[in-house]
């Protein structure tokens, strides 16, 4: 398995990354969790903002097959979100600092209706990362269907309430419907890139902008 931020050798790092987009597939959701280091502070985590939520360093997804983990990576080259089979959680050396926890949002209302869900759709969403011209595209979101509507996983700094998200950085921002999508991020319309020609035939397009 990969490790966190290493890039794998062309064309193995893409032949790895479209298979575990489209695994996701026919997966029943039964849990989430998202993924940040340990709170050093005494001062509440701030992670849920209506239509968003911060999940910083990524997600695990418990499903009927296993766990699965949505996360940053550099695997081409900038930050974009991957697909992982478990989030890559460092244990730390004696003395140091806590290294990353997690905590269950199951029971958050966006989450809890899609429980029991099975995923329908999933695409990988490529474009610039933000403020690298002329720098190669990379999975900035995976956009999925579940429990009858979709979830971005977009790899994003987050903003403030009601400001937009950097895209392209080392953490994820998780959406829940395409207008916030739109309305946190640059335009994502067209990005699809097709995985191969049957899976451009059956890709789900993008909503309008």
């Amino acid at each position: 398995m990969r490790q966190h931020g290493v890039v794998p050798d062309e064309p193995t790092r893409r032949d790895a990354f479209e298979h575990a987009v489209d695994a996701l597939v026919g997966l029943r959701l039964l849990g989430v969790a998202y993924w940040d280091v340990a709170a050093l502070g005494p001062e509440p985590r701030t992670w849920d903002h209506e239509d968003w939520h911060h999940a910083v360093l990524g997600v695990e997804l418990v499903t009927d097959a296993g766990t699965r983990a949505v996360t940053w990576t550099r695997t081409f080259g900038c930050y974009g979100v991957e697909v992982l089979d478990r989030l890559p959680l460092a244990t730390p050396a004696p003395g140091a600092d806590p290294g990353p926890e997690t905590w269950p949002v199951s029971a958050h209302p966006r989450w809890a209706g899609r429980l029991g869900g099975t995923v329908t759709s999933a695409v990988a969403v490529w474009g610039p990362p933000a403020g690298e011209p002329g720098v190669d595209d990379v999975p900035l979101a995976v956009r999925v269907e579940v429990g009858g509507g979709p979830v971005w996983f977009i790899a994003a700094t987050s903003g403030a309430a009601g400001e937009g998200v950097d895209l392209g950085a080392d953490e994820v921002v998780v959406v829940f419907t395409d207008e916030a999508a739109r309305r946190l991020g640059p335009p994502l319309r067209g990005a699809v890139r097709p995985r191969s020609s049957v899976a451009a035939t059956e890709a789900p397009a993008l909503p309008a902008t």
